[in-house]
């Protein structure tokens, strides 16, 4: 019975209500975005303090009337205090990192205390995680929201929910917040079990190029405009004429991926293998490309050069 009231007291708000449409970078609660309503324990708090003054009126008892009274004040202080323990609070993104498909993605949400503290706040994830935490005046707290990756490309946060029982547990305030937080999903790495196209590889390990520092590689005639450390200066002091020294190398196997060669797969399992691919290639040291079509990323490695082929992979 208590849940059929309390259903039917969330129809309307201690305070006035309305949802947020938009998505916004950061969220100051106001009074507009709080919703106030007993819970359980405030229903079955009313109903005491109730029977308690109709017990006084019955029996005339001043010390009944008290309590009831009593009771009443402490439940409307209620309302105030936990409107305020929500109101102020402010609620904004910071950066996503990307996440593969079937990976969770982690969402950073800070809040700040600007005016005051603020107590048992309960972020509601949604995956059923729930985050209780205190925010302190002047301070802010981290909270990391998770969300299923089903599928590549962009994904939202979404709406979530703040809530706060503060401070008898008889009433609980909320908020839904909408933040403009996206991050990007990459495909799912899958190992093809064969290796690239032989047609992308354009070359092997064992090469070597020519570069002005590594092992020594040869002697060559002095030209113009080299480099005086170049110079091998002992056959110079001999009279053995002017020569520069040569270094070598070595070149890493490079490989062009291409989503041409797999035509014969689906659009979401080639990017897979690309995606295998390019890890590969990444953690093996090796120079490699991207080639999706309608765009090519050139040949590289590094980093930032792995972020730029996962981005295009993600954004096809």
């Amino acid at each position: 019975m208590l849940d059929n009231v309390q259903k039917k007291l969330s129809l309307f708000s201690i305070f006035s209500h309305r949802k947020q449409e938009f998505p916004l970078d950061s969220l100051e609660l106001s009074r507009g975005c709080i919703r106030i309503v007993p819970t359980r324990s405030g229903l079955l708090f009313l109903g005491i303090a109730t029977a308690v003054l109709l017990a006084a009126y019955n029996y005339k008892n001043s010390l009944a009337y008290f309590l009831g009274f009593l009771m009443i004040n402490l439940f409307l202080i209620s309302i105030v205090y936990c409107y305020k323990n929500l109101s102020g609070l402010r609620i904004s993104s910071a950066s996503a990192p990307s996440a593969f498909v079937g990976e969770s993605a982690l969402f950073p949400i800070r809040l700040e205390g600007k005016h005051r503290d603020y107590y048992g706040i309960i972020v509601d994830s949604e995956q059923n995680e729930l985050h209780k935490v205190d925010v302190h005046k002047g301070d802010e707290v981290m909270v990391d929201l998770l969300r299923d990756t089903l599928r590549r490309g962009l994904l939202s946060l979404g709406q979530f929910k703040l809530t706060s029982c503060y401070p008898l547990g008889l009433l609980r305030g909320s908020a839904w917040i909408n933040l403009s937080q996206t991050l990007l999903v990459y495909p799912r790495p899958i190992d093809p079990k064969f290796l690239p196209p032989q047609s992308t590889i354009s070359g092997e390990h064992g090469e070597e190029n020519i570069a002005d520092t590594g092992d020594f590689h040869g002697l060559r005639a002095y030209q113009a405009g080299d480099r005086m450390n170049q110079i091998a200066w002992k056959m110079v002091s001999k009279g053995q004429g002017m020569y520069c020294k040569q270094f070598s190398e070595p070149v890493g196997k490079s490989q062009l991926l291409s989503l041409n060669d797999l035509n014969q797969y689906q659009l979401e399992t080639a990017l897979s293998y690309l995606c295998h691919w390019v890890l590969q290639a990444h953690q093996n040291g090796e120079s490699y490309g991207l080639n999706l079509g309608n765009v090519v990323q050139p040949m590289g490695n590094g980093n930032a050069h792995l972020k730029a082929c996962l981005t295009l992979l993600g954004k096809v």
